[in-house]
């Protein structure tokens, strides 16, 4: 005797998977909580530690020696009492900023051509003096580079930032002539400095802009939850080719109850279908042909 055997797929009910789909979406919505609470107080951090959303500052900083002082007959010794230094930014491939012009008319009505430098210029301090008990004179007081608190005549702090170089010259102020007419030297032999290739430049505050970016998008996605869309999308249905948004007994009808409440198509559709059934079942009970 042969028997044939057929094999049935399980039947999944419709509650059950419902039930997985409103599990799912309670689970993401608890994340989607979480991260909120997480992105705020990461962005809170801002307001505790301004230090996050400042840029970085790099400066090219040194010392250089003071020359030795000039020794002459007449005079005695001149010393180096102050620097002049000029510096001016170049690209990353050492091309200067181009010159910016500037028309003018002079006292004579003429018109005149102005070139802008572009070398920035300043002066250190001048040397301070110290008295000397030995010889009841004033002298001037050695630089004291070691101290962190004194401002020395022969250092600088120059600003630079990523894909600049900086050129610098410096030329020497004797106490010769001085303050009047003061004896200076020549500029020294340009030095250019290059801002390091391998510096990072990511600031603390770069760091925090894609928290900026994800905190605007849970408000966005917040504001959304509140206007009902997790509710919307957890109706979705994809089948195999066609993707349903709602189910039936998530649209109005446009038919009211006795009690005067909207009725869901769902039930509108049971409604009909009942009726239907009921009139089928008076046909096939009657004699004659519909």
């Amino acid at each position: 005797m042969s028997q044939t055997v057929s094999i049935v797929p399980p039947v999944t009910s419709s509650k059950s998977i419902q039930a997985e789909i409103d599990a799912l979406t309670n689970q993401r919505v608890q994340k989607q909580q979480l991260l909120t609470s997480i992105i705020q107080e990461i962005d809170s951090l801002k307001i505790s530690i301004p230090a996050l959303t400042e840029a970085p500052k790099y400066r090219v900083r040194g010392f250089w020696a003071i020359p030795d002082p000039v020794v002459s007959p007449s005079t005695g010794s001149q010393q180096v009492i102050q620097f002049k230094i000029q510096y001016r930014y170049l690209s990353d491939s050492g091309a200067a900023t181009p010159i910016q012009q500037v028309d003018f008319i002079d006292n004579n009505g003429q018109t005149k051509t102005g070139a802008f430098s572009n070398w920035n210029e300043f002066k250190s301090e001048i040397r301070s003096k110290i008295y000397d008990p030995n010889t009841g004179t004033y002298t001037w007081a050695p630089e004291a580079t070691a101290d962190a608190d004194a401002n020395n005549i022969n250092q600088l702090d120059i600003p630079i930032t990523k894909g600049e170089q900086v050129e610098i010259r410096i030329q020497s102020i004797s106490e010769a002539g001085w303050p009047d007419n003061p004896l200076t030297s020549d500029y020294s032999q340009n030095v250019i400095i290059s801002f390091p290739e391998d510096l990072s430049t990511q600031s603390q505050a770069a760091s925090t802009t894609s928290n900026f970016l994800d905190l605007a998008t849970v408000q966005i996605q917040n504001d959304l939850s509140a206007r009902g869309i997790d509710t919307l999308l957890s109706k979705k249905v994809v089948t195999a080719d066609k993707t349903f948004f709602l189910d039936s007994a998530s649209v109005s009808s446009g038919y009211y109850g006795s009690n005067g409440q909207p009725i869901d198509m769902f039930q509108k559709i049971q409604e009909l279908q009942d009726q239907i059934n009921s009139l089928q079942a008076l046909v096939q009970k009657s004699v004659g042909t519909l």
